[in-house]
Parts: structure tokens; C-alpha cells; sequence
């Protein structure tokens, strides 16, 4: 979609992390933000950043500050020892177009011991490498992680029931965190009679381990759940009518319809971080069912400190595996609904499915200045 096509992005970025408002042992608060001008020279396509922004820069505007900005509030509450609360607001461009804040953490934590905690709640969903910290611009050499790998789930939080474990292993420290729970989040709208349409994971499992042993953290980590994503425009004009072609057409949908689809999330990653070096990598791979297309995303970033500034150089590239042909729908539906009906059906689930093929590369070059 975009091969080479975003080397003509030019980006503006003023990050700030604020400090504690009141520092003790019972609150501590803090904020981040990010004021971006981000600019995109085409004007046939938008660049948004991801699936949650609604009308980004190039075709709608050629500048926007709406792609890459955001603040946000974070409030942890420790009224003892090993219990704490948090609770994060972020206010960006919303899938509706709005600046509407979300809530992306709110859980409870019990350490029962320093080793072994349990958490309840909605987190930062650990899909990747930075996912504790995704939204804060100011915590990462570029300004946005890699939109090849981190676009591929449009989820940032889960609500959740997990273990949190930590122990040591041969000179390093591994962190294990592992749970249940449960995932929503808005995406931009495929029908204009809704401002929004929505993905949804169910009975999601997930493991995420970490290893950290001198300037290397190694990462791994698996999400399985069942995915839906209820595009208002595919079921108006695809899947409402194929439950009225009786037997034939509910099957049709069952088998196409992204509804409880068996998916998984795998993800491998490192970052050496070292004196003036800091290297970086990750490699995803998305697995899914019926009209939605596995892809697999990597990404690599290297970048020199010289003082206040570290340039880095980076690449990322995202490519579908298998693409979904949609080839048999037609010829089963003729009969019912004739040739021409029915192939418009078949070219709506077919529309749906191409709608998840990601393939395209990023070269980016840029530099961090820590005034």
C-alpha cells in the first residue's frame, strides 16, 4: 500500500513528561504529551498512523496535528506496602473523529511477596515490545513505534486477571507476566451510518516474558483469543442478506464472517541498549481464521547518542502470508439470487478480506534532541 511512499513524511515533535504532583507513599502522579505536526506530500491516499485515527494527513490535509499528538494523566495509589492502583487517562484523534479521553489503565495490584504479584484490570495489552509504554512518546527514540509491526493489532488495552512473577537466571532477571481476560477497542468506521465500527477478542489467554541480563532485554510473548470485527458496512451490505438465503447462505457467513475467530499474536524481540549505542528489533506474526489475512511485521532501529542528540536509522516491513482468494462464493449463490447478485456478494467478502493485507516497508531517518 504505501511502499516507499513515506520517506516524504516530514515530522515535528515536542515531547513532555511531567513530574510527580504530590510526591509520598499513598499518590503519585504524573502526565506525558506529545504535540506533533505531521506532514504527508501525497494527496490520493491518508497517512493516520494506525486504524484508531480517523482522517489523517495527505489526501484530507496535507499537515495535522491530530496523527501523532496526545497527553495523558496517570494516577497510582499505594495506601500499603503491596497493594497499589492505577488509573491512566489519554486524550488523541479517536476512530470517531473526536478527542474523546479512554480510559487505558485502571487495575488493582497485590505483591504477595517481591517476587510474585497478581494484578485485575485493564493494562497496557503486552502484544509488543513497548506495550507498557507505547503512548509515551517521550520514552522512545522515534516518535512513533514502527506502524508495520504495532498497526498490525489496533488493541492498546485489555481488561484483564494476571500473575506477574520475577526471578533471576544465570546473572540476568526474567519477568513473566501471564493471564485471561478480554479486549475492545474502536476502529474507523466502514459504513457512514456509524462513526465507528468494532473489534472485540474473547476468550483471550496470553503469556509475555522478558530477559534482562546487562545492556540486553530479550523479549517473547503469545496472545490467542477469539477475534471479531464487526464492520457495520460488510454486515449492511454482505452478511445480513446472506442470513436470508437460508442454509446455504448461513454457512456462507459462518465461514466468512470475522466472528469468534480462532487468532493468535506471536512476538519475539531485543533491544541493546549501551553507552551511546542503542539497537532495537521485533518480529510479529499474526494468525487468524476466515475473512482475515495472517501477516508477518518486523522491524529494526539503530541510533547513536551524541550528546543531547541521538540520530537513528530504521526499517520496518510488514508482509501478508497467503492471501485470501474468496473464489467459490459466486457459483454457490447463483442459483438463489442470480449471477450478478451473487457476485457482488462475493466481491463484498472478498473487499473485507483485502481490507487486513499489509504489504509495505518503511525507511525512516530521524534524530532525538533531549533539550
Amino acid at each position: 500500500m504505501f511502499d516507499r511512499t513515506i520517506l516524504a513524511t516530514l515530522i515535528g515533535s515536542l515531547c513532555v513528561a511531567t513530574g510527580h504532583a504530590q510526591e509520598n507513599t499513598l499518590l503519585h502522579l504524573s502526565g506525558f504529551g506529545t504535540v506533533a505536526a505531521t506532514h504527508f506530500d501525497r494527496n490520493d491516499i491518508d497517512f493516520g498512523g494506525g486504524p484508531n485515527v480517523m482522517n489523517g494527513v495527505g489526501r484530507t490535509t496535507s499537515t495535522s496535528f491530530g496523527v501523532d499528538s496526545k497527553a495523558g494523566v496517570q494516577l497510582r495509589i499505594t495506601p500499603m506496602a503491596n497493594l497499589e492502583a492505577t488509573v491512566q487517562s489519554v486524550v488523541k484523534k479517536t476512530p470517531r473523529n473526536d478527542w474523546t479521553p479512554t480510559i487505558d489503565w485502571a487495575n488493582i495490584k497485590y505483591s504477595v511477596n517481591e517476587n510474585i504479584a497478581v494484578r485485575a484490570g485493564r493494562i497496557g495489552h503486552p502484544f509488543f515490545m513497548i506495550s507498557d509504554y507505547r503512548q509515551v512518546n517521550y520514552a522512545n527514540v522515534a516518535l512513533r513505534p514502527a506502524v508495520e509491526v504495532y498497526n498490525l493489532v489496533p488493541i492498546n488495552s485489555s481488561d484483564v486477571i494476571e500473575g506477574l512473577f520475577k526471578f533471576g537466571l544465570a546473572g540476568g532477571q526474567v519477568n513473566v507476566q501471564a493471564g485471561v481476560g478480554r479486549a475492545d477497542t474502536d476502529v474507523i468506521r466502514s459504513s457512514y451510518e456509524r462513526d465507528y465500527d468494532e473489534v472485540k477478542v474473547r476468550k483471550m489467554a496470553y503469556v509475555n516474558a522478558t530477559y534482562e541480563i546487562g545492556a540486553w532485554t530479550l523479549r517473547a510473548g503469545r496472545t490467542e483469543g477469539d477475534l471479531s470485527y464487526d464492520a457495520l458496512g460488510a454486515r449492511r451490505q454482505v452478511f445480513d442478506t446472506l442470513s436470508n438465503l437460508g442454509s446455504t447462505g448461513n454457512r456462507i457467513r459462518n465461514q466468512w464472517e470475522i466472528k469468534d475467530a480462532k487468532s493468535s499474536f506471536t512476538g519475539i524481540g531485543a533491544t541493546y541498549d549501551q553507552g551511546n549505542i542503542i539497537l532495537t528489533g521485533e518480529y510479529v506474526m499474526l494468525r487468524s481464521e476466515k475473512a482475515y489475512n495472517d501477516t508477518d511485521a518486523w522491524s529494526i532501529l539503530g541510533g547513536y547518542r551524541i550528546g543531547k542528540f541521538t540520530p537513528y536509522v530504521s526499517y520496518a516491513a510488514a508482509k501478508t502470508k497467503n492471501r485470501i482468494q474468496v473464489s467459490d462464493v459466486a457459483s454457490q449463490l447463483t442459483p438463489l439470487v442470480g449471477a450478478s447478485n451473487a457476485a457482488q456478494l462475493q466481491g463484498g467478502i472478498q473487499a473485507l478480506a483485502d481490507a487486513s493485507v499489509r504489504d509495505q516497508n518503511t525507511s525512516s531517518i530521524g534524530v532525538r534532541w533531549d533539550v
